[in-house]
């Protein structure tokens, strides 16, 4: 029985190899409940039940992530410090214990770290669990396994005191730390750039700061810097910033938190460009679109969850004296500029002929993955907001050619001039 025992523990370290090379959040955890079948097994061999029933709750950990990851339910963290306390309860009564809290450590390191470190350390416990149990089955290196076990309960408790003290920090604490990141930079304006869209302006006294530094986490885009560049033009102070989307994580969050960092700053209005599809029929590629209203199709909000519940006016959520302001300014620079109604969609697939057809016939005039959001975050904080869409492709139709992340960054390109004119006359009449 030990001998197979160890066999088991053997194939649960295989199945932990194996998991490093997986690309997908889900899998990692897929490949760690199958790693603690294998050790419930190994321990039902030697007759350790009550470490067993100890796995099984830890099996009912790591699945309470899946879950909560799949569905995106943070706020059910509470229930994953129960289950940690029933194995440390547990623990007491088995040698099989302290090792069976491992698997709450590199979901930890999964839930709020990097995807790389996640890994790294799913296999490090994996590989710690084999040896003790490996260790104690055959009876060698005795002293090195109660080292580990202990190294692992010491390991534990400091991640579950880390679980408590980032669930009681809240937002607000998580945005103070964010801030102070920033040195003391102030700003009047800030100004998004979408997608090729990002060299709008030029700044004087430039200091950049990147997102990874501040502390967001986000999936990288092509066409987006992710980070704050804070300058002056024309005596004004200007921070150009990149906007995250909802595409990359299934959440709004980090647009909250980027709003909440630029009404820290000082940040009374915001300037918005975003790389367009083309809807109206008579748009053509390379056209400027003002956006004077949108209609939010991502099935979300940026405010969603966050108390209290404020129920923001949005009859005049693109500000119209900037909006006639900029008409004002296209028509001194002689620059054609279109003006209609944007739509947001989740993302990231382009829209389809027969989704033209519908944003057509519910009143929208263009379409992209972005801007909605920013908007409604902005008219939260009761900042002034205008918008521009530059329209990279013409309505697309069943014989349209195909749509390319490369086409759209160097149709948006070509529009930056344009774009970089009306902005800087803009500026100097804020």
């Amino acid at each position: 029985m030990v001998i197979l025992s160890n066999v088991i523990c053997l194939i649960a370290l295989v199945f932990a190899a194996i998991s490093f090379f997986v690309k997908e959040r889900n899998k990692l955890l897929v490949y760690q409940l199958i790693c603690n079948f294998f050790y419930i097994a190994s321990l039902v061999l030697l007759g350790a039940w009550t470490g067993a029933i100890t796995m099984i709750v830890g099996m009912a950990f790591v699945a309470t992530v899946f879950f909560l990851e799949k569905f995106d339910k943070p706020k059910s963290v509470w229930l994953l410090v129960a289950l940690l306390g029933a194995m440390i309860a547990i623990t007491a009564l088995t040698w099989a214990g302290p090792i069976s809290l491992l698997p709450f450590v590199s979901n930890l390191v999964f839930k709020w770290g990097t995807w790389q470190p996640s890994k790294k350390v799913f296999l490090c416990t994996q590989i710690f669990v084999s040896s003790v149990m490996i260790f104690y089955n055959m009876h060698y290196l005795l002293l090195s396994a109660v080292l580990i076990e202990v190294l692992a309960l010491v390991i534990a408790v400091i991640a579950l005191m880390e679980l408590i003290r980032k669930n009681l920090e809240g937002d607000n604490m998580k945005i103070e730390k964010m801030f102070k990141k920033l040195k003391g930079h102030t700003a009047d304006i800030a100004i998004f750039g979408g997608s090729g869209l990002e060299n709008l302006i030029k700044l004087e006294n430039s200091v950049k700061i990147t997102y990874k530094q501040v502390g967001f986490k986000f999936a990288e885009v092509a066409g987006h810097s992710r980070c704050f560049e804070f300058g002056t033009f024309n005596g004004k102070k200007i921070v150009l910033v990149s906007r995250f989307h909802l595409y990359e994580n299934g959440s709004p969050e980090n647009m909250w938190i980027l709003y909440e960092l630029l009404n820290k700053l000082g940040v009374k209005t915001v300037i918005a460009t975003t790389a367009t599809g083309g809807v109206n029929p008579e748009f053509k590629s390379g056209d400027i679109m003002l956006i004077k209203d949108h209609i939010n199709l991502s099935g979300t909000n940026p405010l969603i969850g966050h108390l209290p519940i404020e129920f923001v006016d949005m009859t005049n959520a693109y500000d119209k004296d900037l909006r006639d302001l900029v008409k004002k300014i296209a028509r001194s620079l002689k620059i054609k500029l279109q003006e209609g109604v944007h739509i947001q969609t989740m993302g990231p697939t382009y829209e389809t002929p027969a989704e033209v057809v519908f944003y057509q016939s519910i009143g929208g005039d263009s379409v992209s993955m972005s801007s909605a959001f920013g908007n409604i975050c902005a008219k939260f904080h009761k900042m002034r907001f205008v918008a521009f869409a530059s329209i990279t492709n013409e309505a697309v139709t069943y014989d349209s050619p195909e749509i390319t992340h490369e086409e759209v960054l160097r149709i948006s390109e070509l529009a930056c001039s344009r774009l970089n004119k009306i902005i800087e006359k803009l500026i100097m009449k804020l």
